[in-house]
């Protein structure tokens, strides 16, 4: 399949424009970690080892 330039133009500002939405959407993501991170409930060793695991599969998802 061959993209004439204003298609391949189209096709990458899609591309970076999903990139940004996906690594804002992680950014977010670490957000809430860290909120949680912060809460007293969580300052448990085993509760942070947990969140940090699960935080790590998902950079790995979308990296």
């Amino acid at each position: 399949m061959i993209l004439n330039a204003n298609q391949q133009k189209l096709v990458f500002a899609w591309g970076v424009v999903l990139l940004v939405v996906r690594t804002t959407n992680l950014l977010s993501l670490f957000v809430e970690w860290v909120k949680l991170f912060t809460d007293k409930v969580t300052r448990g060793g085993k509760m942070k080892k947990w969140m940090l695991a699960i935080c790590l599969m998902f950079i790995n998802e979308i990296c």
